[in-house]
This record gives structure tokens, sequence and C-alpha cells, in this order.
């Protein structure tokens, strides 16, 4: 394991030079071994502007991802993945594939190989893996005592690298679902799912027939499945295919629980299911987005009360009315928001649920969290009641307070456009379009 300094050089126990990056940081209060994120101010409400503050990275950064206890993550361009560890900037492994996701929790940093493989981490060593190739945009999920992942292809001869896809995944090659268990040394397949997965969903951890919580023993795996790429043709998410259905699996034997398909033409135009908890009955649902003729709609995915092996859409909200309009959704804690038409236009959107319907109020215009043929769906963080998202060109930040109908409390013009925004350690992180990395300081 190497550690590299903010400004890429090695550590160093010499004297910090006047005004170099670590006397800087010394100046301001910040000591030899106090987390550079520490200082960064939690209150974020009122109208001036926070500062740019660079957390200079030794080569361009691809993607961030929040690490175990508010750790912050950044995988390189190279496919080296680096953790922030106090000032500087700690390479935990390498030979990963930049394009594809990571996912920490259990003490494990999981993540795809630059060849296809399962890439495993932990106590920052490389752990051995064996069993299929994973998608190059599939997501994870770390379990206790597993792993859950999307397969390249479901034949054991999958082609190494990446291939632009067919139309039509054949239903005998389509992605699954796989689960990993360690076995002595080893990370090796323990289960695979009987239905097609799509090749970049994110699985969801989430118990469906109560509250939504952490590792608790009711909580099942929820994929978007059915990839169809005929049925529904707009491919703004990275790929052609959409998801026909949802199953809810259960997260050892991924045998299927309860299972929602939808009716051609519509599609859930979505990688990814958001848990939202009713606070009324305390039930649990998924937030997607449902698409067809009359464009994207918002709705909740859930349980149904009556047949135990199925899903059914418990409330839903309007639909945008035009085909191939989407629209991105943000799920800030129970309360649901959505962009509409983010590439367009970009209105944000709040709902409030009322029986089986979401009714829609526009609250703020001329933002977008989403661009086109990225899989990051909501570029966009949440800090108490402050939301950050990006301005329809992304070369801007603003600031809206949710609990004043979305007044703009500030705006921060960017050097590059933003390509994510996370909060860790009660910091706002940006990454933009450049490689850098930015933290957000209060003024």
């Amino acid at each position: 394991m190497s550690t590299q300094s903010l400004r890429g050089g090695q550590e160093s126990a010499k004297p910090a030079a006047p005004g170099s990056r670590r006397a800087l940081l010394r100046a301001i209060g910040v000591g030899a071994g106090a987390p550079l994120l520490s200082w960064l101010p939690g209150a974020w409400a009122g109208s001036a502007a926070p500062a740019l503050v660079p957390l200079a990275a030794p080569e361009p950064i691809a993607a961030l991802a929040p690490g175990e206890d508010g750790e912050l993550l950044a995988m390189t361009r190279s496919g080296a993945l680096l953790r922030l560890s106090g000032r500087y900037w700690e390479t935990i492994g390498e030979g990963f594939d930049p394009a594809a996701p990571v996912a920490a929790g259990h003490g494990r940093i999981v993540g795809r190989s630059v060849a296809g493989w399962l890439r495993v981490i932990e106590n920052c060593a490389l752990i051995a893996t064996l069993g299929p190739r994973i998608s190059d945009h599939g997501g994870f999920v770390n379990l206790a005592t597993g792993i859950i992942a999307v397969t390249a292809e479901h034949s054991p001869g999958a082609p190494k690298g990446r291939q632009a896809p067919a139309r039509r995944a054949p239903a005998e090659r389509a992605p699954r679902l796989v689960r990993f268990e360690r076995e002595a040394a080893l990370w090796r397949e323990a289960a695979r799912s009987t239905f097609a997965v799509l090749p970049d969903a994110r699985p969801t951890l989430v118990e469906l027939d109560g509250a939504a919580g952490a590792g608790g023993a009711g909580e099942n795996v929820a994929v978007l499945v059915g990839p169809d790429g005929e049925r529904y043709r707009h491919g703004v998410l990275g790929d052609t295919f959409e998801a026909t259905g949802i199953v809810y699996a259960e997260r050892h034997s991924l045998a299927p629980l309860a299972t929602i398909t939808l009716p051609a033409p519509q599609v859930f135009e979505d990688i990814t299911l958001r848990p939202v908890v009713d606070p009324d009955s305390g039930h649990t649902s998924l937030a997607t987005v449902r698409s067809g003729e009359r464009g994207a709609a918002l709705v909740l995915v859930g349980r149904s009360r009556t047949d135990q092996a199925a899903l059914t859409i418990v409330a839903e909200g309007p639909e945008l009315g035009v085909r191939r309009r989407w629209l991105a959704p943000i799920v800030a804690g129970n309360a649901l928001y959505a962009v509409h038409t983010p590439h367009v236009g970009g209105v944000l959107t709040g709902y409030r649920r009322a029986g089986q319907k979401l009714l829609a109020q526009p609250l703020s215009a001329g933002v977008s969290n989403h661009q086109i043929g990225s899989r990051d769906l909501n570029v966009s963080a949440l800090i108490g009641s402050l939301l950050v998202v990006p301005n329809q060109q992304h070369d801007q930040l603003v600031a809206v307070d949710l609990a004043q109908d979305a007044r703009e409390q500030w705006r921060l013009r960017l050097n590059a456009p933003a390509s994510a925004l996370l909060v860790v350690d009660a910091g706002l992180v940006v990454l933009d379009a450049s490689g850098r990395v930015f933290a957000l300081e209060q003024p």
C-alpha cells in the first residue's frame, strides 16, 4: 500500500515549506493527523456561496464512492482505488475497472477488475475470487457473509472486455445475479439467479414487509429485471436496454420472493431502486421510474398485501405527457423529489402521497441531476434540508432549501462541469469532468 499526499508526492516527515499545501492546512488549524474534511462546517444554509478547496489526487479521478464510517473513496482513471486518510490519499488497491462501481461494507471493498472478475479488498489485502465474469456496469451488495453482483453473461464463456450490446439480450446469455461466499481464503460463487437482470442493474438490499433497516434479518434483494432493447428505445442511461420488471429475491438462494412485470410498451427506465418508508403505515416501497407512450412517471412499487408473491405499483405520479421524456428521482429521507426532464429545462419537483397518487408540485427550474449517457442518475447532495444540484449546464452548483419550498440559498461556479457530488464526514465533495476533486468550505 502506498501513501501519497494531496499533491501526489510521497508522504514525508520533512517540515512544510512556506506556502505549501501542508503549511496552508496547518495555518488554518488542521493538525498533522487531523482529517482534512473534519474542519468543514455542517451548517450550509445562508446566502453566501461556499469556497472550493482542492483535494489534489495523484492522478485524475473517474468516480467517488462512500467508504465505511464516512470515509471518502476515489477511483482513478487508471483503476487505482484511493482513500482519503487525514490529509493524504492512500492507494489501497489497483487493477480495478474504473468504469465499474465499487461498494464498501462489512470490512471490505468490492469492484470489478480490468479483466472482468470480482475484485475484493479486505484489510488492504487483495483476496482471491473464483466465479463468473462481472458486468462492467452492474452494482454490488456487501452482506455480512456474502457479496451479490451482476454477471457479465450467464454463459461460462463470456467474452473479455467490453463489446457493443445487441438490441435484445438472448435469454440464455443475459446477465444474472450471483452471490459469492468466502470459503477459506477464496471468494467463490454460491448461488445464481434463474432470472435475467439489467446489465447495469444496481441491486438494493431492502425489507419490503416493514420499515427499511440496516442489515436486518428480514432484508432481501430487489433488482430490475427483464432487459429489453426493443420495447422502449430511448437510451439516455448508458445503453439501449430497459427493465420490464422487478424481482424481490431471497438474499442467500437468490430465489424470487415476489415479482412484477410491466405490460408492453411500458418499462422501468432506471437502473436502481430507492427504498422509501411510508410514515403512516410503516411499509417500505421502492421509488423508480416507469416510462411508456406518455413518457416517464415516478412510481412506488411495494409488496402486494393480498398476494405475497406479487409486487405492485402502490402509488404513481403524473406522466410527463410525451414519449422519451424522463425524470431523475431524488429521495430525501422519506420525502420524494425528482428533476423532470433534466436534459431539457430541468424542473425540480416535489411529491406528496395521497393514497395511490403522488401529487406533483414544481419547485425550481433550470437544474439538472443527470447527463445523457451517464449511469449516475442523481448528481445531487442533501445536507440537512439543503439540496445541492447542478444547473442545466452543470457548470454551477445551486443550493435550495427544501424546508423553504426550494428557495435558492446560493450558487457556486465550477471550473469544469460537475460529474458527482458526495457527502462524507458532514462535508460536501465535488468531482468535476476534468477529474479534479474539491471539498466545499463554508465562508
